[in-house]
């Protein structure tokens, strides 16, 4: 596609040669540009971040998919610091990060540069998308007149579309989600569509920039509140000798029951930000939202709850924090990724330390004798190794591989009274069951399993859950 192309609203995309530029190459950058590549799109990549740059170009990214480097040898990718690099392109696509101000408001500095950065080479008859997460109404209020400053005029001269990243960390590199495309007009919508179902199963076009927007959004409050929801069912279950793991599956059998499972709360660059995005927008318009900012300060509050329940386990063994071992198995921020952004795991382990408590990690994201990102701790050669003389042991986040952890094992590594944590039933149960591992009453969600006598019985008075084996009928 040589430009005026683009504008020409008479042709597709097939009837001309279209190059890309994704800007800003993070994780959702990155997997973009992958999957342009993968496409046969020409592509260029464009980051501010030298060091970045390097990693990607050798090979060496820090991301867990297919390297860019193979169409950087070919010569279909090239990567750059400089956006002077990429003004042939005629796509423009903009992935940077969203976060969270100090104040904990929308921080839309890198949107607005990024936007910038591409004013100064768009070209009559470009089309740009943004991909990174923002609030309703920011495409429209706050990249378009970014981009103007070109002296195109949105719409008549170039495209602007935003089109939600589902990019997930651990997924599948070869899945392809469905896209949602919202666009400045009709036409540039049925454009970026036809461009998108080249790296997409299918797209899904909607009727403007700001439903496009608030679907990521809602995407991922949704998940947020129910996540909220189960996690204060748990606590209510617990304190009322109701096994609430039980319960899930009971419920579970009703076809209309969505399950979630409790924990230490959500991590990661998407579930605790978002909402606050959301959130941004309706207050700025007057609308007092209640469900939302109250199911981010449950599961945002989750990581200092279980560190008090531990701390109060650790004393009914009769140690003081500052005598006592805790060990976290598993510290990203989900399952099989390394990756500990916002990672509830770290955060309880930053609450034990304060509390002068010594805490010991395993990962298996993480090679032995390496530090696990943000935690300050050498991750250990194994389970065992990092159980050892523990207290209490924490699965904090459960990797796949742990369903092969032998829990009699990591009894017998622990110390006396070995005390389990796993809300999330990472460890094999029956296993488990069989086990000396001991779950308190008032700290695992998951207490107490199979109690057939009522809620009371086999429970000691310390509120520490007896030896399955002892208790169970």
């Amino acid at each position: 596609m040589s430009r005026p192309d683009l504008a020409d609203r008479d042709r597709t995309l097939s009837e001309v040669s279209v190059h890309v530029a994704c800007v800003g190459l993070g994780f959702v950058g990155y997997n973009s540009a992958l999957a342009f590549s993968h496409s046969s799109y020409p592509v260029v990549g464009v980051d501010t971040d030298a060091a970045l740059i390097e990693a990607v170009r050798t090979g060496n990214s820090p991301f867990e998919a297919a390297e860019l480097a193979e169409y950087i040898e070919d010569g279909t990718c090239d990567v750059t610091t400089r956006i002077s690099d990429a003004a042939d392109a005629d796509v423009y696509v903009i992935s940077v990060p969203t976060p969270l101000s100090a104040d904990g408001s929308p921080d839309l500095s890198a949107v607005r540069s990024a936007s910038r950065d591409v004013a100064d080479v768009l070209d009559e008859g470009n089309l740009v998308v943004v991909q990174s997460t923002v609030y309703p109404g920011c495409t429209r209020t706050d990249v378009r007149p970014e981009l103007e400053r070109s002296g195109l005029e949105a719409g008549a001269e170039f495209g602007v579309s935003h089109v939600p990243e589902r990019y997930s960390p651990g997924d599948d590199a070869s899945e392809r989600p469905t896209r949602v495309v919202g666009s400045i007009d009709a036409s540039w919508r049925a454009l970026t569509a036809e461009l998108y179902e080249d790296v997409a199963d299918t797209t899904m076009p909607v009727s403007s920039l700001e439903v496009a927007e608030t679907t990521k959004l809602v995407e991922n409050i949704q998940r947020d509140v129910n996540i909220a929801l189960v996690n204060e069912l748990a606590a209510a279950a617990s304190a009322l000798g109701i096994d609430i793991a039980e319960v899930i599956d009971g419920a579970d059998t009703k076809w209309n029951f969505h399950r979630y499972e409790p924990g230490l709360g959500v991590g990661g660059h998407c579930l605790p930000i978002d909402p606050h995005y959301f959130r941004a927008a309706a207050e700025d318009r007057g609308i007092d939202l209640q469900m939302i900012p109250a199911a981010r300060e449950i599961n945002d509050s989750m990581p200092r709850r279980y560190a008090d329940r531990i701390l109060q386990t650790i004393g009914t063994i009769g140690k003081s924090p500052s005598s006592a071992v805790v060990s976290v198995l598993g510290v990203t921020y989900k399952p099989n990724v390394r990756d500990t952004r916002n990672s509830s795991a770290v955060e309880l382990i930053g609450h034990l330390r304060d509390e002068n408590v010594a805490v010991e990690a395993f990962d298996t994201q993480y090679p032995p004798g390496e530090e696990i990102e943000d935690t300050g701790i050498v991750n250990n050669p194994s389970a065992i190794a990092a159980v050892r003389n523990a207290d209490v042991v924490v699965v904090a986040t459960g990797h796949d591989s742990f369903q092969r952890f032998d829990p009699a094992s990591l009894a017998a590594a622990m110390a006396a009274d070995p005390i389990l944590i796993d809300p999330q039933r990472a460890l094999e149960q029956d296993a488990v069951d069989e086990s000396e591992l001991i779950r308190p009453r008032d700290v695992d969600p998951n207490w107490p399993r199979r109690q057939a006598a009522g809620p009371a019985s086999g429970v000691p008075a310390d509120g520490i859950e007896g030896d399955r084996r002892e208790t169970d009928d």
